[in-house]
């Protein structure tokens, strides 16, 4: 293809170029001329923000708004209207975490991960137990001298579930519930299924609650009874 160059079709930088094109191939791709030109990129016509390219007009998301067609029943303003299941409990999940690959929501997604052996030690490996498990913990000291194991790194796990206390030679497990977690209506009902398990596995389990700390008499009888086994 020959180029037809004249005397009065000039880029603006000087260069003489083909009759049909406004600018030179160099000044073109710099972006130079463009209105939208910032610091040698072009930014997008409709955010403002700077595009990663010389040919674009729009940003991906603001492109991806623009070519939707507003009069679709699945879309409004850019955003999908339809509805994402999980593929295990069947709760609903964001259209990102779908189209992201993941098919489930963040439940049943830490579930499979928990699972995980290589995942869960790398989990613990920098847990450390809190304020009242610490309190509980030199309690349970000085009454039956390091009879149970405080289980915050996950040494033992006794199906899928890891227990705060664990004697493991007299098969007891003793859980530190904190007042507000713990009543919480999901969590009473992963709770209940936590004491089922241990319950198969041939473990006797004690609930501590945060509230009883406050009064040590009678907390030191109630442990002392489920030690006896009575």
């Amino acid at each position: 293809m020959k180029i037809n160059y004249s005397k009065h079709n000039k880029c603006k930088c000087g260069k003489l170029i083909d009759a049909r094109a406004k600018n030179c191939r160099s000044c073109s791709k710099l972006g130079k001329y463009n209105s939208n030109y910032v610091h040698g990129l072009p930014k997008c016509i409709d955010c403002g923000k700077q595009l990663s390219n010389y040919i674009a007009l729009r940003c991906d998301y603001c492109n991806n708004k623009y070519q939707q067609d507003k009069n679709h029943p699945n879309y409004k303003d850019g955003r999908t209207k339809k509805i994402y299941f999980c593929v295990d409990c069947n709760k609903t999940i964001t259209w990102q975490t779908w189209w992201n690959g993941n098919r489930r929501c963040m439940h049943c997604s830490g579930v499979i991960l928990w699972k995980n052996k290589i995942f869960r030690k790398k989990l613990l490996k920098n847990s450390n137990p809190n304020k009242p498990e610490k309190a509980l913990n030199d309690i349970l000291i000085q009454l039956f001298n390091n009879q149970y194991y405080l289980n915050v790194k996950g040494k033992y796990v006794i199906g899928t579930k890891i227990p705060d206390f664990i004697d493991v030679k007299n098969k007891k497990i003793i859980e530190m519930f904190g007042d507000y977690w713990h009543n919480r209506p999901e969590i009473k009902l992963r709770d209940k299924r936590r004491l089922i398990e241990y319950k198969k596995f041939g473990y006797k389990t004690l609930i501590v609650w945060q509230e009883e700390l406050k009064n040590k008499v009678q907390l030191i009888k109630k442990l002392n009874i489920f030690n006896k086994g009575i």
